[in-house]
């Protein structure tokens, strides 16, 4: 008998986006499994759009309907769906309302979990929404120095042959993931995020902390859903930013990561900074500025909440300085970037025999 899922579905201020947004609502209300509930929470939209989803979710009897007064931010928006998700489900899963699932996609990522009780979280391959044949996210990796590397993200989909198996990763891509409840209660306690991340890292967060509490994170080699990618933040690239920057400052202050010693973690900072404001305005290197101030703050709290994360046993591509001090001072060009993320892929796909989950 396979076991009770609770979904976790967002939304705020998708009116510009409803196709997309009611595409992806059907598809979770319409999923090809015997028992999981549909936790709709609305994050003050004001615009229109949780009207529209009223239309499709009302009266549906696997549905949770949520609306909050104020945009709680992923993080805040999820921990609401989390404590109000049916106390007997095994299984949490996040959905964005971008991404549109396969009809047996939960089916699948549910018996893969169900035969590893290991495995704390779990996704499975999610193509580009307006290019099927392309890779939005195959599971996420960090660098030593935190930095995040999205695994074949653009790359075509036959590349996955290559793959023979599903992998360890370092994280799962918080557009759709399912995760063990007992596994977060373990690591989080009763929410799987802090309200304070708001968004961004939220998901390397719990899915750093989950290798660091002896839970595995893993990726289903199997094309489980299409997303439209950026589109909870759509023109509003600095806030992303900032938000992605702060957070990254952050978890440097909670890990044992190299670039933790003192002259070498003010060098990164200087090195996101210049990176993130290359040829911009002052106000937007205020603000980013402001992300590394509100990064070290945060840090502290996270610290004197007592957190740490180990990251021994996290996948992880691990590069020398030289070649992280280049590629974070010259990413800002886009050829750089570009032969950057390439060489990261390069690395997980020669050590993937050793990623395999066993």
């Amino acid at each position: 008998m396979l076991p009770k899922v609770s979904i976790i579905w967002l939304n705020y201020n998708s009116a510009n986006n409803l196709d997309i947004v009611k595409s992806s609502l059907k598809s979770c209300i319409n999923l090809d499994y015997p028992d999981y509930e549909v936790i709709i929470v609305d994050n003050g939209s004001t615009d229109g759009s949780f009207e529209a989803i009223m239309q499709i979710a009302d009266k549906k009897d696997n549905c949770k309907i949520i609306r909050l007064e104020k945009n709680l931010g992923f993080c805040g928006g999820n921990n609401v769906g989390y404590r109000a998700r049916d106390p007997d489900s095994k299984y949490v899963v996040l959905l964005n309302n971008d991404c549109i699932p396969e009809e047996s996609s939960l089916l699948r990522l549910v018996e893969f979990m169900e035969e590893r009780t290991e495995i704390g979280g779990c996704q499975g391959i999610i193509s580009i929404y307006n290019n099927e044949n392309k890779i939005d996210t195959a599971g996420d990796f960090i660098f030593n120095f935190l930095a995040t590397h999205a695994f074949l993200k653009g790359e075509e989909l036959n590349i996955i042959k290559k793959i023979k198996k599903p992998y360890y990763i370092s994280y799962a891509d918080g557009c759709y993931c399912i995760y063990r409840i007992s596994a977060i209660k373990k690591v989080m306690g009763d929410m799987p995020f802090y309200d304070e991340f708001f968004s961004y890292f939220d998901d390397n967060f719990l899915g750093l902390k989950l290798w660091s509490k002896g839970f595995k994170v893993a990726c289903l080699p199997e094309i489980v859903g299409r997303h439209f990618r950026s589109m909870s933040f759509g023109k509003r690239k600095s806030f992303q930013e900032y938000l992605g920057l702060r957070s990254h400052i952050a978890l440097l202050h909670i890990t044992n990561s190299p670039y933790n010693k003192i002259l070498l973690k003010q060098f990164l900072y200087i090195a996101l900074l210049i990176r993130n404001g290359y040829r911009i305005g002052p106000e937007r290197v205020k603000l980013l500025i402001k992300a590394i101030r509100d990064g070290r703050t945060l840090g502290e709290m996270l610290k004197e909440r007592g957190e740490f994360i180990n990251l021994d046993n996290v996948p992880k591509i691990e590069y020398g300085v030289k070649n992280i001090i280049l590629g974070i001072l010259l990413s800002f060009r886009s050829s750089i970037a570009e032969e950057f993320h390439k060489m990261g892929t390069k690395c997980i796909l020669e050590k993937i025999d050793g990623l395999y989950v066993e």
